[in-house]
């Protein structure tokens, strides 16, 4: 085995092997990934005929430069993918979906709101009003454009009931512990469209703890209904995973 500088790899010393690559299934896990990217490209550019080993090795080699391959730190997988700090998570949830739940229950006996649906219609006027002196309460046009369309088409009245039904299923299923990510992903959409709208109030911090509560969506409702209910059901990522398996296994 020698070095030789390859192509765009000039100047840089990488294992060089003649043809057939054969040696590299050898080696290959030793080589730097920087190396084994070099050593693709030269397999590609010089027209080797490449035996099956070698191919194989290329795979590996594929697989040391993959951005998928690179671990995360240990604190971030302890922090979002195990349930050492499950206890963390649960307090972080039922805080938010208290927030959300009070909220949206403090509104079903408000006509304004279950029934005319004025409070957005009012807040709606107000965010998209352009006062004489100082900065509007929308920084956005395509957003005030967005808002104006709603005015315009009248839209208030069903989005004040859906907004009271979405905060209230919001807060029940961070409580509960069900579906963890999808509550706090829609919890957040509300956040940030009142930010959008200048509302800031608790939807900073909101916003901010709903994105940290889907990254650890795996473990957050572990002490609660996603305990039994993400196994019983599974992910659509996880079933074509499964499926994969079983057409390799069968090939």
């Amino acid at each position: 085995m020698h070095f030789r500088p390859i192509g765009a790899c000039h100047g840089a010393n990488v294992p060089y092997y003649p043809s057939p690559l054969s040696p590299l299934i050898g080696d290959i896990a030793q080589i730097p990934a920087h190396a084994a990217s070099c050593i693709i490209e030269a397999s590609i550019s010089s027209r080797f005929v490449v035996s099956d080993n070698a191919k194989g090795a290329f795979a590996v080699a594929r697989e040391v430069i993959n951005p998928e391959n690179i671990p995360s730190p240990p604190f971030i997988r302890t922090l979002f993918s195990t349930t050492k700090f499950a206890w963390l998570w649960t307090i972080i949830r039922v805080y938010v979906g208290w927030q959300w739940l009070s909220s949206g229950w403090n509104k079903v006996g408000n006509p304004a709101w279950t029934q005319t649906g004025a409070a957005v219609r009012g807040f709606w006027a107000n965010a998209v009003a352009i006062p004489e002196t100082g900065n509007p309460p929308i920084r956005y046009g395509w957003y005030r454009s967005f808002l104006n369309f709603l005015l315009e088409g009248e839209h208030h009245t069903w989005m004040a009931k859906l907004i009271v039904a979405g905060e209230i299923l919001v807060g029940i299923g961070l409580i509960l512990g069900a579906l963890v990510g999808f509550a706090a992903f829609f919890g957040a959409l509300m956040n940030f469209n009142f930010m959008l709208a200048g509302t800031a109030s608790t939807n900073p911090v909101l916003f901010l703890l709903s994105i940290l509560i889907m990254a650890a969506w795996k473990v957050a409702g572990y002490y609660g209904v996603d305990r039994w209910l993400l196994p019983m059901v599974g992910t659509p990522w996880q079933r074509d995973l499964t499926a994969a398996t079983s057409r390799e296994a069968r090939a």
